[in-house]
């Protein structure tokens, strides 16, 4: 007696409620329960929780049967299991926790984030291990929305997932959400994160930095870093790299690979500075998903770090920053 009548087990895959089950365990002793039966993608990390309880409740085991055959261990697209073979669940680990101002935009680590582009959460226990996407997490052109089971919400809303650690996440902000106030959290195996506010933008500019948190990140147009060893050259074409510069034409939504450059929907909005002297701007634009290409002029400056200013419709991109030329 006093075991549940009413365990909801559920099952979620791409951020969503597949299928559920409602078991009544309080007859029929200690036995096996059909749950679901669902195809499903690993870049979907599907996952079964226990959603609702109403009583002591045995969920300590779950068998999965599957359509392909089980490998030694190497990564597979798919796997099958014999009608009388089993798996054993990794632990699920600790509860998500996103640190008080944790959610910032992943170029300036600063508030707010941008609608399209890409962001950072951090926390504890945010991931049971570390890693970017590879190949095999898409679905063609679509991004994963969950790297081993973790997963983040924007207002309710799952967003595709690049790079995970236990105590970083970073996502894109999805263009299906307004701007303006909103939540985030974390779900992992081990649960989910409380919200936190976020303050979501249509555009905030920042641009990507290097590791002393003080130079732009900037190609040559070989490829190669703008850095100490290979500085920018007066009359260069350079290109930097940033996030939250907002609308493109053609509109594009978050969640795909990038079929095309998408330039900004009025480039005369971007505006930048080199050791205070007008940069002209060649391009700006998205060439990659969510991170925006701004290619410039370096004017005649003298060698050394130079003051770097980049202004969308007058608003700054972070203060501070330099440029080294030659």
């Amino acid at each position: 007696s006093g075991w549940s009548r009413q365990a909801r087990f559920e099952l979620v895959a791409g951020g969503k409620v597949m299928a559920s089950a409602t078991v009544d365990q309080s007859t029929g002793g200690d036995q096996w329960h059909v749950l679901f039966t669902a195809a499903l993608k690993a870049a979907d990390a599907p996952y079964v929780r226990l959603a609702a309880s109403g009583g002591t409740t045995i969920a300590d085991a779950l068998w999965v049967r599957s359509a392909a055959r089980y490998n030694d261990g190497s990564a597979a697209a798919s796997v099958t299991l014999e009608p009388l073979d089993g798996i054993v669940l990794r632990r699920t680990g600790p509860v998500p926790s996103i640190s008080p101002g944790g959610v910032v935009d992943a170029a300036s680590f600063l508030a707010p984030i941008a609608r399209g582009s890409w962001a950072s959460v951090f926390g504890v226990n945010l991931a049971l291990d570390t890693r970017s996407w590879t190949a095999a997490d898409f679905d063609g052109p679509r991004m994963p929305l969950a790297l081993d089971g973790a997963r983040v919400e924007v207002n309710g809303v799952p967003s595709p997932v690049f790079y995970i650690q236990p105590d970083q996440v970073n996502f894109q902000v999805p263009t299906a959400i307004a701007a303006g106030p909103g939540s985030v959290r974390v779900v992992t195996p081990g649960g989910e994160s409380e919200p936190v506010a976020a303050e979501i933008a249509d555009a905030s500019p920042a641009l990507y930095l290097l590791a002393d948190r003080k130079h732009a990140v900037a190609l040559h147009g070989d490829g190669t870093v703008v850095d100490e060893t290979r500085p920018a050259s007066s009359g260069e074409q350079i290109s930097l790299w940033g996030s939250g510069f907002g609308a493109t034409s053609p509109a594009l939504d978050s969640g795909s690979v990038l079929a095309a450059p998408a330039p900004l929907a009025d480039v005369s909005l971007v505006a930048v500075t080199i050791g205070g002297l007008p940069a002209a701007v060649a391009y700006a634009g998205l060439t990659i998903a969510g991170v925006y290409q701004i290619n410039v002029v370096v004017p005649q400056v003298p060698a050394g770090d130079q003051p770097l200013s980049v202004t969308l419709a007058g608003g700054p991109a972070q203060a501070g920053l330099y440029l080294r030329t030659r």
